[in-house]
């Protein structure tokens, strides 16, 4: 048989890594392995965007926004998105993480807004 990739998305992948995190706390060391690869995974992600985007030759700052429930789900022994922040600061020190207060919608509409109205008061006063 040959190699099965399964692919999920959204509130599948957020549901099964609840089951990983439980099962790595319980000592699983086949838990622990996807969680670390899956870190290892969204590190690389960044690091791909930084770079495609240049962002940062290393040692500039930027911000890194961490949005959605897997990042932000912290358990007693698991905290993805602080084991992701870890492995991209080895490349990139000068990464600033924010984990928003609110969701990334809000978030957007808000700095939309802003960015709106200072060109707005720079175009009329």
């Amino acid at each position: 048989m040959r190699g099965c990739n399964l692919i999920l998305l959204g509130p599948e992948l957020q549901h099964l890594s609840l089951l990983w995190y439980h099962a790595a706390e319980a000592g699983d060391e086949m838990a622990n392995k996807i969680l670390y690869d899956s870190v290892e995974e969204l590190a690389l992600s960044v690091k791909a965007v930084v770079q495609r985007l240049g962002l940062s030759d290393g040692k500039d700052s930027f911000p890194l926004v961490m949005v959605g429930g897997v990042l932000l789900e912290v358990n007693k022994t698991w905290d993805i998105g602080n084991e992701v922040i870890k492995c991209i600061s080895k490349d990139y020190p000068g990464a600033l993480p924010i984990r928003p207060k609110v969701e990334p919608d809000v978030g957007a509409a808000l700095l939309a807004w802003s960015t709106f109205m200072k060109e707005y008061q720079t175009d009329h006063y």
